[in-house]
């Protein structure tokens, strides 16, 4: 019994999935001007490096961000909202 109260616990700390897609993408909408991946991080600290490429590729797939450059030094820059 102790066991099973002690896995219910965890599983209510344990936060909802997506929850850091959704800091990423926060974070992407309040950068302003062109910025790095590291400025991300340094926004998203809990979050990895592979999790917030895979956030700013999916929004450079829907035409909300232009890489400017590349390689380690690339810099983006986030595209107006259409509408």
């Amino acid at each position: 019994m102790a066991y099973r109260e002690l896995e219910e616990r965890a599983a209510r700390q344990q936060p909802p999935r997506g929850s850091k897609t959704e800091l990423v993408e926060y974070a992407l909408q309040n950068l302003v001007g062109t910025f790095g991946i590291a400025d991300v991080e340094r926004l998203c600290p809990n979050v990895s490096r592979d999790t917030i490429r895979l956030v700013m590729n999916r929004w450079r797939d829907q035409g909300r961000l232009e890489i400017l450059g590349k390689g380690r030094d690339a810099k983006w820059r986030r595209l107006r909202e259409k509408g």
